[in-house]
């Protein structure tokens, strides 16, 4: 295959481009639209800016002490709904709207839900192993929602039962799930199901994080 050299245009004149120099970047007409990335470098080539990644993302501590029922949220009789009113931080343009019931409205889209939180007795009683709650995040169905419109964590079966300590950590639960269902016009809710112990019946409490990432 031939190798031709490239051609520049040189004081009005088309020459050969000399062996072993380059093509100045000032000669390539760069576009002025908006977005462009490409840019003249430092040294006369051309650069591509990269912008660095921002996923817009909300996260909300599971187990602020602004919750109510001491940090366990709203109680709905069988389950604690997390009110959305507190610990939440939002990234990169998370947009969203709070509902009066501690529930948020988002925009719709692909999200990916992701976060983990220990299990711990606040009080001394007698629980089951593993703790046996469920975890979900959704829309459209009541806790704990469907898989088309919700992102779960369900328990292993129980092995026993063992007495807990004040502080005690029991478990752990480790959530992620993409959801592509969810819609700007429906209440999006988070909540765990009440687990109480035999002995005394105090609840247990969860501590950790969960993140929402809006990925599409």
């Amino acid at each position: 295959m031939t190798v031709r050299t490239p051609i520049v245009l040189i004081d009005g004149n088309h020459a050969p481009l000399s062996s072993g120099d380059t093509l100045s970047a000032s000669l390539i007409q760069l576009s002025s639209d908006a977005g462009n990335k490409l840019e003249i470098g430092s040294d006369g080539g051309l650069s591509a800016s990269m912008d660095a990644p921002s996923l817009p993302s909300l996260t909300i501590e599971l187990g602020h002490t602004s919750q109510a029922n001491g940090g366990l949220g709203i109680d709905m009789g069988t389950y604690y709904q997390l009110d959305f009113q507190y610990g939440v931080t939002v990234k990169n343009q998370f947009n969203y709207t709070l509902n009066g019931d501690g529930t948020i409205n988002i925009p719709a889209g692909v999200y990916l839900v992701v976060g983990t939180f220990n299990l711990t007795s606040q009080d001394a009683d007698t629980y089951d192993t593993p703790p046996q709650m469920i975890v979900s995040t959704g829309q459209r169905y009541a806790f704990p929602g469907i898989y088309q419109y919700a992102v779960r964590s369900y328990p292993s079966p129980k092995v026993g039962a063992a007495a807990s300590p004040v502080g005690n950590v029991l478990g752990s639960v480790t959530m992620s799930g993409a959801m592509p269902l969810w819609s700007n016009d429906q209440a999006l809710w988070l909540g765990f199901s009440k687990v109480l112990g035999s002995a005394n019946g105090k609840p247990l409490h969860t501590q950790g994080f969960l993140s929402y990432l809006k990925i599409g």
